[in-house]
């Protein structure tokens, strides 16, 4: 081999050494900063986790643990059955109550 291309080999390897140490650097620099964001990440998991059970118990004590699933409410009465069953009992009393059939028929809706 010749000494220009032992001189010209040596300069490649000194620019690549140095690229090399740029790139370990910046590599480093990457890994560390990778290590501080998982910590960060894992600390708003955890904050996230706090938050969360508290609204779930917020909701609880503001709901109760029991909904209309649970413990129904009644229905409200119907209005124009309220209505009609009104009507027929005026006219029994207009009937001077000889019709206790309607009376009768009305309280065996409730």
């Amino acid at each position: 081999m010749q000494k220009s291309e032992i001189l010209k080999l040596q300069a490649e390897n000194e620019q690549l050494r140095a690229e090399l140490l740029k790139v370990t650097t910046k590599l480093d620099c990457a890994l560390e900063n990778n290590i501080s964001l998982s910590a960060q990440m894992k600390d708003l998991q955890e904050k996230l986790d706090i938050i969360i059970d508290q609204f779930k118990k917020q909701n609880k004590k503001q709901y109760g643990s029991k909904n209309e699933h649970h413990n129904p409410r009644q229905a409200p009465p119907n209005t124009n059955e309220s209505a009609a069953d009104a009507s027929e009992i005026n006219q029994s009393s207009a009937n001077g109550g000889t019709d206790s059939a309607s009376v009768k028929k009305h309280c065996r809706l409730k």
